[in-house]
């Protein structure tokens, strides 16, 4: 069984896999903690936030393999 991701892409998608995981719990932490909770308004404006990060990261994983020449994995 194989527990690392072999290419550069497939540690991307396991970072922003985990990088959700970690914004998901983030919210729920707060929503628990919070004596307001979390807002309808706050929570778009997290995903909002949150959408934007991920895209970025996965347009830039694109573009540098775009860059480098990889059509495909090695």
């Amino acid at each position: 069984m194989q527990l690392l991701p072999e290419s550069d892409t497939g540690f991307a998608l396991v970072m922003g896999a985990f990088t959700l995981l970690l914004f998901v719990l983030a919210v729920g932490i707060v929503s628990a903690t919070s004596p307001s909770g979390v807002g309808r308004l706050e929570l778009a404006g997290f995903a909002v936030g949150f959408a934007l990060f991920i895209g970025i990261y996965f347009f830039s994983m694109s573009a540098d393999r775009f860059l480098r020449g990889d059509d495909k994995e090695q």
